[in-house]
Parts: structure tokens; C-alpha cells; sequence
């Protein structure tokens, strides 16, 4: 099992809103590594943490063992989905790879650009809007070609997002919308609720969905 965190804030993030469809999953997703680059020397080992209570405060914990996993940790919320890349840890920095292609800042720079600009309407209007980007007409075809593979399997790849609220007394209307809850999926004709009874530590958090835990069962 690899589990690794940063704390950082949330200002660092432009891509930071509302998930709301698959493009909104994909470029917080880029932006992630992006930052999980330039921040490097700040990742450290996870270690468990209860629920944030200020609002610029951000830490994500990449856990990885038969799940792979990105949480996104602000004030009252937890936030998550699949991390779809393998990563490669060492003594000095954490590396990013799709298969076996290194994930630099170059390519997620160009990759977040092209899906930045994109309606995401079809695959055709994606590679159109690569094939216009300057910096990617710059690369040798190698490297091209390592480009286009990660942006259709961004395409494709299974996000499974998911949200933990706690303390959402905004919305909070009894049973119908718990103070505590998790909520499943981003779109409206998808999502439903799941209440909890009580504020969790991210550990207690990771444990009802991971898959070599013992299942969570509703009473």
C-alpha cells in the first residue's frame, strides 16, 4: 500500500469548484499533479487527520492499494476520485506515469490546456484543439504520440467521484438531507445521499469504501 499528502491551500488550485461533470473531474485531476510537481519536496507519508475547520486550508492524500484514490480534504468536505496513473516513490521525489510514459509538467500543462478550451462535445473536437496547440506541434512524434494516448484514456477512464459532507447546515432538511453525508456522483439525474451519523477522521473515511475492508453495511 502507497498512501502520500500534501498540505497546501486552496488557493493554489484555479480548477478548486463545484464537480459538476467529467471535464470538471479531469482538469482538477491535471491540476492536481501539476501541483503535486512543483511541491515535491512537501509530500510526505499520509497519516490520518480529522475533518478541516478553516477555509483556505487544502490536503490531499493520494491512497493507493487495490483501490487507487485522490481525497481532497477542505473545511467540512472531503472530496474523491479514482487516481488513474501509477506512481513511483523514492527518496526524493514522487513520479507520475500513464503505463509506462513519465507525466511531466510539460505534458499536463499541454493536456490541461487543450481540455481547459474544449466543450469536451466529441474526441474529433479534443484532437482538434491539440493539433492547434503551439507547444504541442513543438515535440518530437514520440512524445506526440504519448500526448494523444493519455488524453483519450482521460476520456474514458472511471472517476468515481464522490463527496463527504459533515456539518452542512446550509442545506440540512432532516432525513431528505442529513447534516452528515456522503453524496454520490456529480450529476443531477445520477446523485443520491448515503447519511451518516457523525464526523469521521479521513482514516475512518477511507475505510467504508476501501475495497480490502470489511464492507460497510446500512442498518
Amino acid at each position: 500500500m502507497k498512501s502520500f499528502e500534501l498540505s497546501t491551500k486552496k488557493m493554489y488550485f484555479r480548477e478548486f469548484n463545484s464537480i459538476r461533470n467529467k471535464k470538471d473531474t479531469i482538469l482538477l485531476l491535471l491540476e492536481t499533479i501539476e501541483n503535486l510537481l512543483v511541491f515535491n519536496p512537501e509530500i510526505k507519508e499520509f497519516s490520518d487527520f480529522e475533518v478541516l475547520k478553516t477555509e483556505e486550508d487544502l490536503r490531499i492524500v493520494i491512497y493507493i492499494n487495490k483501490m487507487k484514490r485522490l481525497f481532497y480534504c477542505t473545511k467540512n468536505k472531503i472530496q474523491s476520485l479514482c487516481f488513474p496513473f501509477t506512481i513511483i516513490s523514492n527518496e526524493n521525489s514522487v513520479e507520475f506515469l500513464h503505463e509506462k510514459y513519465l507525466l511531466d509538467y510539460s505534458k499536463i500543462s499541454i493536456l490541461k490546456g487543450v481540455f481547459k478550451r474544449s466543450s469536451m462535445t466529441t474526441l474529433t473536437e479534443l484532437n482538434d484543439e491539440l493539433l492547434v496547440d503551439d507547444y504541442y506541434n513543438s515535440l518530437c512524434e514520440n512524445e506526440k504520440e504519448i500526448i494523444k494516448q493519455v488524453l483519450l484514456f482521460l476520456t474514458i477512464f472511471e472517476d468515481g467521484y464522490l463527496r463527504f459532507d459533515f456539518h452542512d447546515t446550509e442545506n440540512f432538511n432532516g432525513d431528505f438531507h442529513p447534516l452528515h453525508h456522503i453524496d454520490l456522483y456529480y450529476t443531477n439525474s445520477n446523485t443520491f445521499k448515503l447519511g451518516l451519523e457523525e464526523e469521521m477522521s479521513l482514516k475512518k473515511n477511507i475505510k467504508i469504501i476501501d475495497i480490502t475492508e470489511k464492507c460497510f453495511n446500512i442498518k
